[in-house]
């Protein structure tokens, strides 16, 4: 599976523009389920007009692969969800970091959906995320807030990383830009209900926030990524999108000001560190390159 310098140079640009949806979210006043389905009706029909004007197909194909088209699509609609409220409840740092423990999910069950066989080094790097974890969360009780997003982000990423691995399936049937196309026809017909719950009152610059998370951050950004499995290995992917949590922290520190306690830093570190080391390990070994992490 070869790449080219625009394949990674794509890979790039997408985990940068997917480190941005933390402030994004956290600048956004509407309820989260709000959000997220108004974010996917614009990510769809950007994705629409993008194959119309490239001559490509729009018809759904939903009924050629119905159970992974909404089934794939309820686990976006999960993460997305739960990530949006662990940005209302706690901090950028502590979400993102949260969220980012998805490849060590990706790596526990992805023996399921491809018959591979668990390593110890696949245990060694959950426990050390774990502590990580542990490390990050000042209690036990999710009345704290960090604790509270902590636990969303990573309930998050265990639907993300399945999402992920249901994509990776199909990436060689459908394109890319298709199959994100049809998972955000899922999301908004699933969050639809969300209109007629949760009040819709925007307030200053929520339009804006919102078409910019809709078109940049998951038009642009998420199709991107989802394109990348086709030409990158799994680790190699995570191992660029390993920056993500790094871009977003950043971001939010520049835009919201925000700060970064010892316990963020420390926890935080641990679990980057796995994550990045993880990914190294399983590029190195899908390379043939003998190693001994």
């Amino acid at each position: 599976m070869k790449s080219n310098f625009k394949e990674v140079l794509e890979l790039n640009i997408a985990t940068i523009i997917l480190g941005s949806s933390g402030v994004l979210g956290k600048l956004l006043t509407i309820s989260p389920p709000v959000i997220i389905l108004i974010r996917s009706i614009i990510a769809y029909f950007f994705i629409w007009s993008i194959l119309r004007l490239t001559n490509k197909s729009t018809s759904p194909k939903i009924m050629k692969a119905p159970r992974f088209f909404i089934i794939s699509g309820l686990f976006m609609a999960a993460h997305w969800v739960l990530y949006f409220i662990a940005l209302e409840v706690t901090t950028v740092a502590v979400a993102f970091i949260s969220v980012f423990t998805f490849p060590i999910f990706t790596t526990l069950l992805e023996p399921l959906f491809f018959k591979s066989k668990l390593q110890l080094i696949d245990l060694l790097a959950s426990l050390l995320v774990i502590v990580g974890i542990v490390i990050l969360v000042p209690d036990v009780s999710l009345n704290n807030n960090v604790t509270l997003g902590a636990f969303l982000g990573i309930l998050s990423a265990l639907f993300y990383a399945l999402r992920n691995l249901m994509n990776k399936r199909y990436i060689h049937i459908y394109s890319g830009t298709f199959i994100m196309m049809q998972q955000m026809l899922i999301v908004g017909i699933i969050l639809l209900p969300a209109i007629f719950i949760f009040p819709f009152n925007p307030g200053e610059g929520d339009i804006l926030w919102l078409v910019l998370l809709g078109i940049g951050t998951t038009g642009i950004g998420h199709t991107l990524f989802v394109r990348s499995l086709k030409h990158f290995k799994t680790s190699t992917a995570s191992i660029i999108t390993s920056l993500q949590p790094i871009y977003g922290i950043i971001l939010a520190v520049i835009f919201l000001g925000e700060k970064l306690n010892p316990q963020i830093i420390i926890g935080g570190s641990i679990i980057f560190f796995t994550v990045l080391l993880k990914s190294l390990q399983e590029y190195l070994k899908e390379n043939s390159i003998t190693t001994k992490i």
